[in-house]
């Protein structure tokens, strides 16, 4: 078998094994999912399996990855628009919604690498192209907000790394969270979660709008 040939199988049995793992993961959970279930249900052995990957966390790091590069490619011509903040924020919170809804099993382990990317020694491509990619989205959106602020779109009082952090922290916390709430959301707010995660929404940018953040450190 020639080198070429050795590289699509390679790419091909990866894939299969992502595909599968991707499956469980959704269906039955990430902790119940085992190496030998993976294994069985792609066709493989084991010892074909950790030719291709370390271990579960290898295989999960992969598809986070693969998610994390979807929705960066997404953002990109959300950020790239010639349109105000405000709509860029509005796209910005349906992706966000979406990906969560596509993608429920590792949103909050995305939303948290995105949030503060880690220095990676280890010679693992996985994290590092994790921490790539992370960095590459935390980046888009805070050119957003710097040139929002140079329009005089919104206030800026505060340093971007800071309102950057507050960002997105609320709006993934919001997205994530009131998923868990829909019912009592109904129940007390008479509200359901679309409608309310529009007020959240329309409440934050209000406060990036108008500058509060630098107030609200002052209350501390």
């Amino acid at each position: 078998m020639n080198s070429k040939r050795k590289i699509q199988l390679a790419d091909f049995n990866r894939t299969v094994i992502l595909t599968t793992a991707n499956t469980l993961f959704l269906s039955r959970g990430i902790e119940s999912t085992t190496m030998d279930e993976i294994a069985h249900e792609a066709g493989f052995s084991k010892t074909t399996l950790y030719t291709y990957f370390d271990n579960k966390k290898d295989i999960l790091d992969h598809l986070i990855l693969e998610v994390m590069a979807r929705f960066y490619q997404e953002l990109i011509p959300i950020a790239n628009r010639q349109n105000s903040f405000r709509e860029f924020y509005r796209e910005l919170c349906h992706a966000l919604m979406a990906l969560h809804e596509t993608s429920l099993a590792y949103f909050s382990a995305i939303a948290g690498k995105i949030a503060c990317s880690e220095k990676i020694t280890k010679n693992n491509k996985a994290l590092k192209n994790i921490a790539m990619t992370g960095e590459q989205i935390h980046q888009i959106i805070a050119k957003r907000i710097t040139d929002a602020a140079e329009k005089k779109e919104i206030g800026l009082n505060a340093p971007v790394a800071d309102v950057m952090m507050l960002f997105w922290l609320c709006l993934t916390g919001l997205v994530e969270k009131s998923s868990y709430r829909e019912e009592c959301l109904l129940r007390h707010l008479e509200k359901d979660r679309k409608a309310f995660l529009d007020f959240a929404f329309d409440a934050l940018l209000f406060m990036i709008e108008k500058g509060n953040i630098s107030d609200c450190e002052k209350a501390d």
